[in-house]
């Protein structure tokens, strides 16, 4: 690409098996992981990621019991303690142990649509919104603009991989999810055609 080169992009495989893999190009070569935990964020490069793994071994979805000290009971002070640590930053890899702790720790659907529901929920917690992760200005760009720079989540998907794959889509501006499925859209040869986003009414959430 003009002006950068190569980008350092991450691209992230999955099949209908649950096998995964992770191609990435690190300055003018390209690697590729076979990806067994199924998860993948943007810098550093992927094998980097494993190894800092090793510093959240302790992470556990079980809450941690009291602890007697010279016959003093000291308890939790709530739920969640199992996940003490745990880093919550915007940060790639914060985000990569977060998204591992969570999907290794999620209860196994029984459906597609709770499948679906539950990565929906996983994916919740690395939402960012408008103004919490910001860039400065450069020179030149008034404040107004300035303003507006940095990062937010424009949308969340989830993916159907089984005979009829689907996407499940939440964009920034409208918190309801919408199904798209790709057997209802025109593949054939042809010109360009855009397809809306939200084609069907939103998916029911049953409690």
């Amino acid at each position: 690409m003009p002006v950068i080169g190569i980008p350092p992009l991450h691209l992230v495989l999955h099949d209908r098996n649950g096998e995964a893999a992770v191609v990435e190009w690190v300055g003018e070569s390209r690697h590729v992981y076979d990806n067994p935990i199924g998860v993948a964020t943007n810098s550093p490069p992927f094998d980097w990621h494993l190894k800092n793994l090793r510093n959240y071994l302790n992470q556990c979805a079980m809450d941690v019991p009291a602890l007697a000290i010279n016959g003093r009971t000291i308890a939790p002070l709530g739920e969640g303690t199992g996940m003490l640590g745990l880093p919550g930053d915007f940060t790639p890899p914060s985000r990569f142990v977060r998204a591992v702790a969570s999907s290794a720790n999620a209860r196994t659907p029984d459906s597609v649509d709770q499948a679906v529901n539950a990565a929906m929920h996983l994916l919740s917690s690395f939402d960012i919104a408008k103004g919490v992760v910001r860039d400065p200005a450069p020179e030149g760009v008034t404040s107004a603009a300035g303003a507006e720079l940095g990062d937010y989540t424009c949308y969340r998907s989830v993916s159907e991989l089984g005979t009829s794959p689907a996407y499940t889509v939440l964009t920034y501006n409208d918190a309801v999810q919408r199904r798209i499925a790709l057997r209802d859209i025109d593949l054939a040869d042809g010109p360009m055609r855009a397809h809306p986003t939200v084609p069907q009414p939103p998916v029911p959430t049953i409690f």
